[in-house]
């Protein structure tokens, strides 16, 4: 079985081609990676808009990482389809997991098609 980081990079490689939209999930939080433009990976993070047990204090974090937040809207962020940028998208992404949402990053994704 693949890893979570294996996961996220197979994922991620094809969103930066250009095609494809994923959300992964643990327990009750989620992250998702759509295509916007080739070469870019466009991610969104849950935020306490859409979960009202997360709280508005998160924003600190999520921006330390790059995201940034809209009224009404998930943490987002995008990365360059490089494998520099793939990297810090899974590093973030286990940190948001595992740091901010408190899920144990052990436990397998729950993958969708968001197509």
């Amino acid at each position: 079985m693949a890893s979570n980081s294996d996961v996220l990079r197979e994922k991620a490689m094809e969103v930066g081609g250009g095609s494809g939209a994923y959300i992964f999930t643990i327990g009750d939080h989620f992250m998702q990676i759509a295509a916007m433009n080739k070469g870019e990976i466009y991610s969104e993070a849950v935020s306490h808009h859409f979960m009202e047990s997360l709280s508005p204090a998160l924003e600190a974090f999520f921006s330390s990482l790059g995201y940034g937040l809209s009224d009404g809207a998930n943490y987002s962020k995008t990365y360059p389809a490089t494998p520099e940028g793939i990297e810090n998208f899974i590093n973030d992404a286990e940190i948001i997991f595992r740091d901010y949402y408190h899920e144990d990053i052990n436990v397998p994704f729950e993958v969708m098609d968001a197509e």
